[in-house]
């Protein structure tokens, strides 16, 4: 068995959204006005003001989120992830009076609830308003991510470099697209250069490590997540794909320590499940291994590779023969 890639894009977003302070509207503005698309009752929310609070603290810390670049965990992480249904709801008036940065910013609420074609219309939309908006740009790219049509998702996000050449989030969303395509050499050639723009974000050296494992340079994969993981400590990216070089040289009981701080970071994450009973099965702990696959499949249900490996762990540990 394979474990999957640990997945360091899951920490980053799109970054340099809203327009720059003092350069364009802000968060009102980006919103469409503020008082129904802040308000509770927009919402579905009643008047409790509580709730009002809330949810205005969920849309000021998106629009935040978004204009310091901050990636999409920690926005799930923060007040919008936690009210996603009720930011949609809310910022969704905003979108339906075609205002560009609203349409976005309700885009954005999609791609966190995983409705991409629903969020590639409303960046679409705002984009034959504002064909310059780079927000709109590199959510769509996002967008295109989600549905896995990574040509033209590396369009897109090149579309946003050019409009704005220092934008890391543009240049690691071309990586991104890349590194899904299996060019992981280009990948890494583009993360090397954004690094430069970015030296202390985590998950530009994550994603550099992800791609030094692929084309088959661990010791130097290992280097690079260590350093992801002095800047953020509690990736579980960084954490799971160290592992996974760990075992690529021959360091089983390492890798199994930086798996099993990735799932006590994320526990939801099935492809780190998967890695763990990778490893565990080199350490003969067949078990275990058990175990943990059985953690995959109630995570990711259907996976026959998963329900193979289950059967032959089932069969050793019955005393036959794989």
């Amino acid at each position: 068995m394979d474990a999957a890639a640990g997945g360091c894009d899951a920490d980053d977003g799109p970054g340099d959204l809203l327009p720059r302070r003092g350069s364009g509207p802000g968060a009102k503005a980006a919103l469409g006005g503020t008082r129904a698309p802040t308000g509770p009752r927009a919402a579905g929310m009643g008047s409790d003001s509580g709730a009002k609070d809330a949810l205005g603290r969920a849309v000021a810390e998106m629009a935040k989120a978004i204009q310091e670049g901050q990636g999409f965990d920690k926005i799930r992480a923060g007040p919008a992830g936690r009210a996603v249904d009720e930011l949609y709801e809310a910022l969704r008036q905003g979108a339906r009076a075609k205002n560009p940065m609203s349409r976005t910013m309700t885009g954005y609420t999609l791609v966190l609830k995983g409705d991409y074609r629903e969020a590639l219309a409303l960046f679409g939309g705002a984009l034959r308003a504002r064909p310059g908006l780079v927000a709109a740009h590199l959510g769509r790219g996002e967008a295109l991510l989600g549905l896995g049509r990574g040509r033209k998702a590396y369009a897109a996000f090149t579309r946003a470099a050019r409009l704005r050449p220092r934008s890391a989030a543009a240049h690691v969303g071309r990586a991104r697209a890349l590194y899904a395509a299996g060019m992981y050499r280009k990948a890494l050639a583009v993360l090397k250069r954004t690094a430069s723009l970015k030296p202390d974000d985590a998950s530009i050296h994550c994603k550099r490590g992800e791609a030094l494992f692929k084309v088959g340079r661990p010791e130097k994969a290992l280097a690079v997540l260590d350093r992801s993981i002095s800047l953020n400590p509690v990736s579980w990216a960084a954490h799971s794909a160290r592992g996974r070089a760990l075992e690529d040289m021959g360091r089983s009981r390492e890798a199994l320590a930086a798996l099993d701080e990735a799932v006590r970071i994320a526990p939801d994450r099935s492809n780190t499940h998967l890695g763990r009973a990778t490893v565990l099965v080199s350490l003969g702990r067949a078990r275990e291994a058990l175990a943990a696959l059985d953690e995959v499949d109630r995570l990711e249900p259907g996976n026959k590779e998963v329900d193979e490996g289950r059967d032959v762990l089932r069969r050793v540990l019955a005393g036959g023969r794989a």
